[in-house]
């Protein structure tokens, strides 16, 4: 298994491990979506071609989003959209991971993923009349 962890400041570190191992990628990936907890959830691309779901995590009044990237997901069961969300990093098992959200009924089981830190989409700043990219 290979986990990719990105940081605020841009630091990548790529540790291949044992996908049994509840190793310390997945607690530092556990830790950010903790920052997010309450916040909102939404379902992006699965691609064919490159067989990676995306999910977007955000809260109101963070000026960062987190980037889900589940590689090679085998199970899928979410709502394209959720709010007050509690994602977590539920366990290994196989050589796969299980990204969990059991309010929102939300259950993904996947090879691989990394979690990126991000900034804030524009469109999804409210009131801020000098935004970009959408309605505001």
């Amino acid at each position: 298994m290979r986990c990719r962890f990105v940081t605020p400041r841009g630091h990548r570190d790529m540790i291949t491990t044992m996908a049994d191992e509840r190793s310390s990628e997945l607690d530092d990936a556990q830790r950010e979506l903790d920052r997010f907890k309450g916040g909102c959830a939404e379902l992006g691309n699965l691609t064919v071609s490159m067989r990676t779901l995306y999910v977007d995590v955000w809260r109101e009044g963070l000026p960062r989003r987190l980037l889900v990237c589940c590689g090679n997901p085998s199970f899928i069961c979410a709502p394209t959209r959720w709010n007050s969300i509690d994602l977590r990093v539920a366990g290994t098992e196989g050589g796969k991971i299980l990204f969990e959200d059991e309010a929102a009924g939300v259950m993904i089981w996947c090879e691989t993923f990394a979690v990126v830190d991000k900034p804030e989409r524009t469109w999804r700043l409210r009131g801020n009349p000098d935004a970009e990219g959408g309605p505001t």
